[in-house]
């Protein structure tokens, strides 16, 4: 793992912990389990991110609750997810997001998020290498690592269920890899869209 990812945990765990730290009301923490199937695309926001034939995938996740008020919460997520493309990469990355989540009266929400995240890529298709004979020959990829930097925008609907909450919603993510290969593309963005479910698990 290259020598930036370090700071980069050191940096959000800091802002969760000040913000932690700036709220004085109790919370009862409930960390809900969220799951997600993706479709994923290379474009920049909104614009061409829906692709053809579909490129699926999954993320799982939970959050933490910093703030909440009568209509509004401050929280933070922790995600992992993967999604394919065929023809190009696997992906598979861990990040995390601090949310501004409201909720109007008839129980719609809508959810604004930030965050940044660990990426590693690995290719779709075998990888081949020049060997000492002149003969090409398949070599193991390990992939290779990077940053995540992106956006979600979100909006759901919460259902009662047995005094829990189940909560339906959609999401659009956008987020930039870095590096993702030297020199000719140092930066590809990729765009995510979310279907999915939030339960609470405990009360």
């Amino acid at each position: 793992m290259r020598s930036y990812v370090l700071p980069l945990i050191l940096t959000v765990y800091s802002v969760g912990l000040s913000a932690r730290c700036s709220n004085s009301t109790t919370i009862k923490q409930k960390f809900p389990v969220m799951v997600a199937f993706t479709a994923h695309a290379y474009s920049w926001p909104i614009s061409g991110s829906v692709s053809t034939p579909v490129q699926p995938g999954i993320v799982f996740g939970t959050e933490y609750v910093y703030s909440a008020k009568r209509n509004s919460e401050f929280l933070q997520t922790l995600n992992a997810g993967y999604f394919k493309n065929p023809d190009f990469l696997n992906a598979y990355y861990v990040n995390s997001y601090f949310t501004y989540r409201y909720t109007l009266p008839f129980k719609v929400f809508f959810d604004a998020s930030a965050g940044l995240g660990y990426f590693h890529r690995r290719n779709a298709r075998e990888v081949f290498k020049l060997n000492d004979d002149g003969v090409y020959e398949s070599k193991i990829d390990w992939g290779s690592p990077g940053v995540q930097a992106g956006f979600k925008l979100a909006t759901g609907y919460n259902l009662p269920v047995r005094e829990k909450q189940l909560s339906l919603f959609l999401s659009y993510e956008w987020f930039i890899e870095y590096p993702h290969a030297k020199g000719a593309i140092p930066v590809l963005p990729h765009s995510l869209y979310h279907i999915g479910i939030r339960y609470q698990l405990f009360k």
